[in-house]
């Protein structure tokens, strides 16, 4: 495989609806897609620069291209990838996002070329510790994000369980009459229910934290990153006093985490804030073999070329899987540029068993009024 260019897009396309968090509203997308060429095929990557998780954002996902774009070209094989990736492991690590795309689009076109799927790829590959699990169908999670107005949450809860969703993420905004009220609804509506909360790091009391924690505790069995410490220390004192498990978004970014977790912590592995499919790859295998639960989570506004990478880990390594968030797609996206689009049907569930094509197996259209190079 040679590739002959590569170029980095910003993607922004407009949601149906804004979403928001403790740490930000957002109304469209911000995506990083990347393109790279051979003489016979075009590989398509994405990722999610976020300032508040990684640091990242345009400018530096473009410089980062220039500084690195003379070693990509010369990336001709899956072995010369990995190596590139273990070699330049403390440059990803303050690039993930950027590198995500990069490396996803030479995968997807390196599967082009050899005509497999990138998940026969990566499965030949590491086919002593793979397939642990091997689901072919998996419940996404219904997200609700914080809103102050009754109504629309109430509808949007409805309707998660009008599609027959039973596993839920709820956004909360640290005010307890407001996150109680949105918590109790969804019992309310879905009995069958199971509740976690995400903080987005919104407490930097820990007494704070802890008053909240326990008023919500027989309602929910986990919190995401309640602190703005993002002190493992501070949230064992956290479970220890409430006795809720707490999941690692932000608090774990790469593989050097999995030394530190303990029984209560759960990770949530995203692929573009891990650096991409081959890291994220091989934190799942040490989680599974150590025999550690883990949850594939997502970035607000992914399209389904990272839904297809979700897909991938999902497949590889289901046994310690927890939860999966994604496959909203055309539900919160006003389009989707790949094709298939990835997105859940009744009950939450996305098949995991597409992997018939080359590549990702997707057709992308980067439409011009979504899509300018940077």
């Amino acid at each position: 495989m040679i590739i002959s260019d590569i170029k980095l897009f910003a993607l922004n396309i407009p949601f149906k609806t804004s979403f928001s968090h403790a740490s930000k509203t957002r109304t469209c997308t911000e995506t990083l897609i990347c393109v790279t060429k051979t003489v016979n095929h075009v590989g398509f990557g994405e990722g999610c620069p976020r300032d508040y998780v990684t640091g990242e954002d345009y400018s530096t996902a473009k410089s980062f291209l220039l500084a690195i774009v003379g070693e990509v070209l010369k990336l001709n094989s899956l072995n010369a990838l990995k190596k590139f990736v273990k070699q330049k492991e403390k440059l990803i690590d303050r690039n993930p996002a950027a590198w995500c795309a990069i490396e996803t689009a030479l995968l997807d076109v390196l599967g082009k070329e050899r005509r497999v799927s990138v998940y026969r790829l990566l499965t030949e590959a590491n086919s002593s510790s793979c397939s642990v699990g091997d689901k072919r169908v998996i419940r996404c999670t219904a997200v609700l994000g914080i809103q102050s107005d009754k109504d629309p949450i109430k509808q949007n809860v409805v309707r998660y369980h009008r599609m027959g969703f039973v596993d839920f993420k709820i956004k909360v905004s640290g005010k307890l009459s407001q996150d109680l009220y949105v918590i109790k609804l969804v019992e309310d509506i879905v009995p069958t229910c199971k509740i976690r909360i995400d903080a987005n790091n919104l407490w930097e009391n820990e007494q704070v934290a802890l008053d909240y924690l326990n008023r919500v505790r027989k309602h929910v069995w986990a919190v995401e990153e309640p602190l703005k410490s993002k002190s493992v220390t501070d949230y064992k004192r956290l479970h220890n006093e409430c006795g809720i498990k707490i999941i690692l978004d932000e608090t774990f970014t790469s593989i050097r985490d999995v030394s530190k977790l303990e029984d209560f912590l759960i990770p949530n592995l995203r692929i573009s804030k891990l650096g991409g499919l081959i890291r994220t790859i091989e934190i799942a295998r040490h989680l599974t073999k150590s025999g550690k639960n883990f949850i594939l989570g997502c970035h607000v506004g992914e399209t389904s070329i990272l839904t297809a990478c979700q897909l991938i880990v999902a497949r590889m390594y289901s046994k310690g899987l927890l939860a999966f968030e994604g496959g909203f797609s055309s539900y919160l996206l006003e389009t989707d540029i790949a094709s298939p689009s990835f997105e859940f049907s009744f009950g939450g569930l996305l098949k995991t068993s597409y992997f018939k094509r080359s590549g990702l197996g997707l057709e992308v259209d980067l439409q011009e009024n979504y899509t300018k190079l940077i």
